[in-house]
């Protein structure tokens, strides 16, 4: 583990972090996983999560329906 932030964490905090490391790579390991793409490697998407959410509000306004969400 060498991240600066690490420097700073407390005990119990550096043993949550391990254990968080610890139990993916048994998870990894249990699912005989050996190759994992990693996030930056995966395309990108044509449009972004807002872009969605805009046009699917919009449609639902256009419709007339009652939205339960934050405006």
């Amino acid at each position: 583990m060498s991240n600066k932030n690490f420097d700073f964490a407390a005990n119990t905090e550096l043993i949550a972090n391990l254990f968080r490391i610890s139990q993916a790579e048994g998870k990894l390991k249990c699912d005989t996983v050996d190759n994992c793409t990693n996030p930056e490697d995966l395309p990108t998407p044509e449009k972004s999560i807002a872009e969605i959410e805009k046009e699917q509000l919009a449609a639902l306004k256009k419709k007339g329906s009652q939205l339960m969400l934050d405006e």
